[in-house]
């Protein structure tokens, strides 16, 4: 019994009670302060320029949003992070970037482990059932706009969708312009650069390609 109590109550040490309370008003008002639907551990900070910078489709209630130990969330004004489903968790030391006309949006049961970055200009889409390992980057945006001769920029950004149940293994990057079909798996240090759709398969390599079919994958 101790050895269950002992990570539970570790757990609920680390909330900053007072940061997560100033943020659940900020945003929701008296129904964010009674129900709570987003925890923010010490370390970490959660800052949403617009009032309705962050929606949850939902109804509210405790804990729909987790952010651990050392994430750094900014979603710009004009820039929008919307959850659709019940359940998300940032796990340590995650960065997100919204920008001003960007949608970083999270279905159900959404889990990203530690040191990944997320870079929104205009649109990052996870379905449900989202695994995201260590040490990556996701980008709709090359940042830096580059022109043709006549002055038109020619690498606009492109949003990057996720389907549902993906796991992406560490080390992987995902460029502007992706789309991750459903019940699909990227190895380890890959490089995605476009549609990924064969359902139930792995990818890898750089730029990744279609490993094998007919796998199911299951998270512990």
């Amino acid at each position: 019994m101790q050895k269950l109590c002992f990570p539970f109550l570790m757990e609920i040490v680390r909330i900053n009670f007072i940061y997560s309370i100033i943020i659940n008003c900020r945003h929701f008002g008296i129904d964010g302060l009674l129900k709570m639907p987003i925890i923010i551990q010490y370390g970490s900070s959660f800052r949403c320029k617009s009032k309705n910078g962050i929606a949850f489709l939902k109804p509210l209630k405790m804990n729909m949003l987790t952010i651990k130990y050392g994430n750094r969330i900014k979603v710009d004004k004009g820039g929008r992070m919307i959850l659709t489903g019940d359940k998300a968790c940032f796990n340590k030391k995650n960065s997100v970037m919204v920008s001003s006309g960007g949608i970083f949006e999270i279905g159900n049961n959404f889990w990203v482990n530690a040191f990944t970055e997320f870079y929104c200009r205009k649109g990052l889409k996870f379905g449900d059932d989202v695994l995201i390992g260590f040490h990556i980057i996701i980008m709709d945006t090359d940042y830096h706009p580059i022109f043709n001769e006549q002055n038109e920029i020619i690498n606009p950004n492109r949003e990057v969708v996720f389907g549902n149940k993906v796991w992406i293994g560490s080390n992987v990057t995902i460029l502007k312009g992706s789309h991750i079909g459903n019940n699909i798996v990227v190895g380890a240090g890959s490089v995605v650069t476009g549609n990924l759709l064969e359902e139930n398969s792995i990818y890898f390599g750089n730029p990744a390609r279609y490993v094998k079919n007919n796998i199911i994958w299951e998270r512990n």
